[in-house]
């Protein structure tokens, strides 16, 4: 569980200046007063007796002997523990316990509470959830500030979590006097799921959202506990919001720890809806053999059948992979039957001077071809052409078309002219876009450069751009951002969150979708910027593209290509002319 304290950014605010005004107070009485021993039994917390720390009092006693002489010894230790606050925990819990045993309850109270939750939260951090519930438990009574209380409760239900009391850390969050908080909200929600109870779970997960909107925390939460409480479809959309969030999946770094064998409940869940089934199956496999909860254990073990059932029945969308070793790919394409795969790389010799080498391996026989080199050049794009082997290449300087199911044959070559600067390839091959020093996108058809049709004005620093196949709509990506344009009104669809940056990008040659390679896999966006489908892979996506039949989709990522079905078999086959 995590745990969003306020108290150093407020503790100079609430303690320092109230004890430099104690120097007019009368000294208290010895009823008043008390002794250490008798202030720590009143408290209910079992401190070791520390010495006070020097100060400025003129008496040699063990406690100040004047409020004026106790209220400075509190501020200059009140000053070394936030010293020691970050580096030196232990440390600094000594000289809270210390400030504590200064204190008598003739004293602010706003100086008592900032001292003692300040004491718990360093037994928390020292790992003493015993201390925390204990000095907990003495304030309980007496503490009625809300705010106050709302951090109390709040400390008390981590520490009674960190015993894995988890019923009893769900009610002390649910006593908090502001349940409109989301650190509140989403714990009682990620308690409930410890419990068992999916559906409750949900209610609080989505409450929880309603304080911090767009929160991976508890959008993938939420996705989880959906998908346990048997809602699959609501459960993958809300998971797809998850990854427009959080593309690199650090919320499982943060949570879903407890009980063994839900970080490997948490870790399926991702594999199955990122479509890679066979990975889905051994992690809940894991988790099935751990957990013990019965509507859980059911939950895995049901959906463990249905992964089997879809592994048989060759309904997986990962269809295959292949080792590639090249480095430094910068394009790649797969034939419209995914038998051929091709790859523009570019490579350097010992004096630097870079060529590029497009490469493509016939996936029935397994064996590459060195289609070609082309010196100083650097080739930005590829794609196949319809049914057929052909393949075309764009460069800066060339346009290049080769076959790919024979890397003999010769390929023919002619110059890019004109003042353009051509950008990508059109998802048909057939079609280049291009811009002018001006910063306006054109397409041209791929024999006739000169034939522009202007489409959009686009920032000149631009890194990636791909239009959809009716020349609506545009995702393009600078240094820092990736957006969607919508090219007939000129307007900016949607800016994604800066974390959901596309490294590569692809159009479906028939539909108007796109393919977005993220930094753990490939996610497919409408025209209006919604996210369709997920595709996890080992690592960074280097580069993707759409098949010419718009039923595969070819990814590159950690020296594997993978290619996933993006339609169904069947669907595919009613959809044929």
């Amino acid at each position: 569980m995590r745990q969003k304290l306020r108290f150093l950014l407020i503790l100079l605010w609430m303690i320092l200046p109230v004890a430099a005004a104690q120097v007019a107070f009368a000294k208290p009485s010895a009823d008043t007063m008390g002794t250490t021993q008798s202030r720590k039994k009143k408290s209910g917390t079992k401190v070791t007796p520390k010495k006070a720390p020097a100060t400025n009092r003129s008496q040699t006693a063990d406690l100040p002997s004047s409020q004026e002489e106790r209220m400075n010894a509190v501020k200059t230790t009140i000053q070394s523990i936030l010293e020691l606050y970050s580096t030196q925990k232990a440390t600094a819990l000594s000289y809270c316990e210390e400030a504590m045993d200064l204190l008598d309850p003739s004293d602010p109270e706003k100086i008592r509470i900032s001292l003692m939750l300040m004491c718990m939260d360093l037994y928390a951090q020292n790992d003493r959830p015993k201390d925390v519930l204990a000095l907990g438990a003495s304030m309980s009574a007496w503490v009625k500030d809300q705010k106050s209380l709302q951090s109390l409760h709040f400390m008390e239900a981590t520490a009674l979590t960190k015993l894995h009391d988890w019923k009893a850390a769900r009610l002390k969050y649910e006593e908090c006097p502001n349940q409109d908080d989301f650190m509140v909200m989403s714990n009682v929600a990620e308690l409930y799921m410890i419990e068992g109870d999916s559906k409750r779970a949900a209610e609080a997960y989505r409450k929880s959202l309603e304080f911090g909107p767009d929160n991976p925390h508890a959008l993938f939460g939420l996705a989880s506990a959906l998908h346990r409480a048997g809602k699959p479809d609501e459960a993958k959309d809300v998971f797809l919001e998850g990854v427009e969030a959080d593309s690199q999946f650090s919320y499982l770094k943060e949570a879903f720890f407890e009980p063994e064998g839900e970080t490997d409940f948490q870790t399926g869940f991702r594999m199955y809806e990122g479509n890679r089934l066979k990975e889905a199956r051994h992690y809940l496999q894991k988790h099935a053999a751990l957990e013990a909860r019965p509507d859980y254990k059911a939950h895995a073990h049901a959906l463990l059948d249905s992964i089997e059932a879809d592994l048989k029945a060759g309904k997986a969308a990962l269809a295959t992979s292949y080792p590639v070793v090249l480095s430094n790919v910068r394009a790649a394409a797969i034939s419209a039957d995914a038998r051929f795969l091709a790859f523009a790389a570019l490579e350097r010799d010992k004096a630097n001077e870079y060529t590029s080498v497009i490469w493509s391996l016939d996936t029935q026989t397994g064996k590459p071809f060195r289609e070609a080199a082309f010196p100083g050049e650097i080739i930005f794009d590829l794609a196949f052409v319809g049914d057929s082997t052909q393949l075309r290449a764009l460069s800066t300087q060339h346009h290049y078309a080769l076959d790919a199911a024979d890397g003999t044959h010769d390929h023919y070559v002619f110059e890019n002219n004109g003042e353009q600067l051509p950008a990508a390839l059109a998802p048909s091959g057939t079609d280049i876009l291009a811009m002018t020093p001006n910063a306006l996108l054109t397409i041209s058809p791929w024999h006739n450069p000169y034939a522009e049709t202007p489409l959009m004005s686009v920032p000149s620093n631009i890194s990636r751009l791909k239009v959809s196949t009716d020349r609506q709509t545009a995702v393009l990506t600078t240094a820092t951002k990736t957006e969607l344009f919508d090219l007939n009104t000129q307007e900016t669809v949607k800016t994604f969150p800066r974390s959901f940056y596309a490294y590569a990008i692809a159009a479906h040659p028939l539909e108007n979708l796109f393919a977005l390679g993220m930094e753990s896999g490939a996610v497919l966006v409408d025209e209006n910027g919604m996210l369709t489908d997920f595709f996890a892979t080992p690592g960074q996506v280097v580069t993707l593209a759409f098949a010419p039949s718009g039923r595969y989709l070819m990814t590159l990522s950690e020296h594997t290509a993978e290619i996933w079905r993006i339609q169904p078999e069947e669907q595919y086959e009613e959809q044929k002319p």
